[in-house]
């Protein structure tokens, strides 16, 4: 599924941002497949990407939780569990 998602991320369909990263954990992404007339998005996404296949140190989970936060998306979020196996 994460390469699915890597090639069409990459594909440059969708306005794509990095919210916040700290380069070695995770990084909060923010993706708009439609604008609106007025420039907002008519239908947005946003991602969490954690590099450890177990999830986030809950130290880590603080801030990204405080980052969800400050960009309105606290709890719109939903855990997606690794098997570990690659394709």
């Amino acid at each position: 599924a994460y390469q699915g998602l890597a090639s069409y991320l990459s594909s440059g369909g969708d306005q794509y941002w990095v919210i916040d990263t700290d380069y070695d954990n995770y990084a909060i992404t923010y993706a708009c497949r439609r604008l609106k007339d007025d420039g907002t998005c008519d239908d947005g996404y946003a991602l969490i990407f954690s590099r450890n296949p177990r999830g986030l140190p809950s130290t880590i989970q603080r801030i990204v939780r405080q980052k969800q936060e400050d960009i309105c998306l606290s709890g719109q979020f939903e855990p997606v569990l690794q098997s570990g196996a690659c394709p």
